[in-house]
């Protein structure tokens, strides 16, 4: 009965174990995830509430992006439809499919010239420009970085001796000259004097001091990561059997998008217009325009200078023409002299009637005029005469007072006698009869003037029809060479003005940038961004947050199991190595088998009532006995 009880207990004990250790290795279910997740519940709400605070710091903290877009239309014009001036002889019809143009624009709206283009128009440090928190600290960071790591990274390009790459100007790059939008110039091409004029700028950068050589290494990285930035963000768009071309771009701020959106269609206008100019067309039908205009006029002055030779007038009818107005000029001037000698005539003698005459002449008089100081004076003698009858009936006649008065009236009588009794007003006006020669001499005079300029138009108009006249001789062909020289030089000159006049309808175009690309939409500005979109992305963060909660949870658990794993291994090796003892001790030592059962005997009495039930616990699992413990039973019936 000990034995067995011994028995029992030791396959209980293993059984258990083995549950356990089967357990740890099953397949995880969604079952033990959950039970994870509960049992570390506030672990994982505490890293999934940490995580979208993260998440939604990182979304504020986000550079944003704000968009412009423009639209192109690309129709059939002159750059698709026109034939090239310089085309001569023959030509073919070439049927060319709008796809392929559209690919083109494409292509060259993508392209890295244009975007080293608008580089140069806007500027690498205006499209460089951070705005936002994160990125001027990461900006800093790395500035602290390169100072830093600067000299050692000097030291390493010193070494090493790579060439340094300088960034070309955007009209460099397709080889055109910087003065003219597409047209080619010749100084680009590589030969003797640009290696030379490329070793002097060498030998200038080398003595240049370091600090401006970094600066100027520095200006050149900026400059290629502007360039990258621009041709990253920039966005071209076509759909499938459409003409029109989306144009968008994605910057920092609304004005920046804008302004690169509008100097991309700028540039690219101007590189349209080059690439279907017809390089030095215009320059070649301007020189042979004059060339054949020296041709056609060395030719007439040839034929004139031999009819001035020879004396020759073919033109029989505008000879005689010419001769009648010359005789009519001849007598009109005849005419002219007579009244010009005429009109000297009376402009003297209008002279010398003006001499004889007044100018100004009594034109009315007015009498009976009252006149205001005498009256004056005869209201001051009135007033003597009562002051003297007031002192005479005072004073004696004695009286020095009264002698005063009667003196001042007495001479205010004899002024007041003096003055006439009527006053007379003369009115004075120009004389008419002389104002009247006047007017007649000036327009005599004028008409001297006029006759005077009419004989000289008379004179000059002689001179004409003599020049005319003589100039008549030079209209005469004097051979048929002659003839056929100027007829053949005639032909080239109207061809050349023809292809010269096409040249410069296409240069004025050119220079007015008009081509077959037209802007239907114009940039726009947005102050919405586009960029980063916050409600996807918080709603992405949550997720986020809620399965890094979880898989921290299940994490947790795992490590858990783990540490259970470790200690349940190490009890099984220690248990399975203390039967191997105990096995070793009861073959060798029979006599303590009866202890050992009724020490084992009595745990397992007092364990039963709170361990559950071997015979259950093999029901749920029949093969959970090993083949160690087996051999242990095995061994303890043949020690019994």
């Amino acid at each position: 009965m000990p034995a067995n009880g011994y028995s029992n207990c030791h396959l209980w004990e293993r059984s258990r174990q083995k549950m356990r250790y089967q357990s740890y290795e099953s397949p995880i279910t969604l079952l033990d995830i959950l039970s994870s997740i509960f049992r570390y519940k506030w672990r994982a709400i505490l890293v999934s509430v940490l995580m979208f605070v993260l998440v939604i710091a990182g979304i504020i903290l986000y550079p944003k992006r704000y968009q412009s877009e423009a639209k192109l239309f690309v129709r059939l014009g002159r750059g698709s439809a026109s034939m090239d001036p310089a085309t001569v002889g023959q030509t073919i019809a070439i049927q060319e499919s709008r796809e392929t143009e559209m690919n083109s624009i494409i292509d060259l709206l993508e392209s890295r010239t244009l975007a080293q283009r608008v580089v140069d128009d806007i500027g690498s440090e205006r499209i460089l420009r951070k705005y936002a928190w994160l990125e001027r600290n990461l900006e800093a960071v790395s500035d602290t970085i390169s100072g830093l790591t600067g000299p050692f990274v000097s030291q390493v390009d010193g070494e090493t001796n790579m060439p340094e790459i300088r960034p070309a100007p955007a009209s460099d790059a397709l080889g055109l000259d910087a003065s003219s939008d597409g047209e080619a110039s010749s100084e680009q091409v590589t030969g003797p004097g640009q290696v030379a004029a490329d070793s002097e700028v060498e030998a200038e950068t080398m003595a240049q001091p370091a600090d401006a050589v970094d600066f100027d290494a520095e200006m050149r990285k900026r400059y290629e990561l502007a360039i990258n930035e621009v041709g990253e963000n920039l966005r071209i768009e076509s759909p499938k059997r459409s003409t029109t071309i989306s144009v968008e771009y994605r910057a920092r701020e609304p004005r920046l998008a804008q302004l690169v959106v509008e100097s991309v269609i700028r540039n690219y206008r101007n590189m349209h217009i080059a690439a279907y100019q017809s390089q030095g067309a215009l320059e070649f039908f301007d020189n042979q325009f004059d060339q054949q205009q020296e041709l056609v006029a060395a030719s007439e002055d040839e034929l004139r200078q031999t009819k001035n030779e020879n004396d020759i007038v073919t033109v029989r009818g505008k000879q005689e023409e010419l001769q009648t107005a010359l005789t009519d000029v001849r007598k009109m001037q005849i005419a002219t002299d007579a009244e010009l000698d005429a009109m000297l005539a009376r402009v003297s003698e209008l002279k010398a009637s003006m001499q004889n005459l007044k100018g100004e002449i009594v034109s009315q008089r007015t009498s009976g005029i009252a006149s205001n100081a005498s009256d004056s004076m005869r209201n001051r003698l009135y007033e003597l005469e009562i002051q003297e009858k007031e002192l005479a009936s005072k004073y004696v006649s004695t009286d020095p007072r009264l002698q005063r008065v009667r003196e001042q009236l007495r001479d205010a009588r004899q002024i007041a006698s003096e003055q006439p009794k009527e006053r007379e007003q003369s009115v004075l006006a120009i004389n008419p009869v002389r104002q009247k020669l006047e007017n007649e001499a000036l327009t005599a005079q004028s008409s001297v003037a006029a006759l005077r300029a009419k004989q000289a138009a008379l004179e000059k108009q002689r001179d004409g029809l003599l020049s005319q006249l003589a100039s008549l001789n030079q209209l005469e062909v004097d051979s048929q060479d002659l003839e056929r020289q100027i007829t053949v030089a005639r032909d080239n000159y109207m061809r050349y003005a023809s292809k010269l006049e096409e040249s410069r309808i296409n240069a004025a175009l050119d220079e007015n940038a008009l081509s077959n690309v037209s802007v239907v939409g114009a940039p726009t500005i947005r102050y919405r961004h586009v960029s980063p979109r916050r409600s996807l992305l918080a709603l992405v963060g949550a997720c986020f947050s809620v399965v890094c909660g979880a898989m921290v949870a299940i994490l947790s658990d795992y490590g858990r199991n783990a540490r259970e794993l470790s200690v349940i291994r190490r009890a099984e090796r220690e248990a399975y190595l203390r039967r191997l003892q105990d096995s070793r001790d009861i073959l060798e030592h029979p006599e303590a088998l009866e202890s050992r059962q009724q020490r084992l005997g009595t745990a397992h009495t007092e364990t039963a009532p709170t361990e559950p039930r071997l015979d259950e616990r093999a029901a749920d699992t029949p093969d959970n006995s090993s083949d160690d413990d087996q051999d242990g039973a095995d061994a303890l019936r043949k020690a019994k």
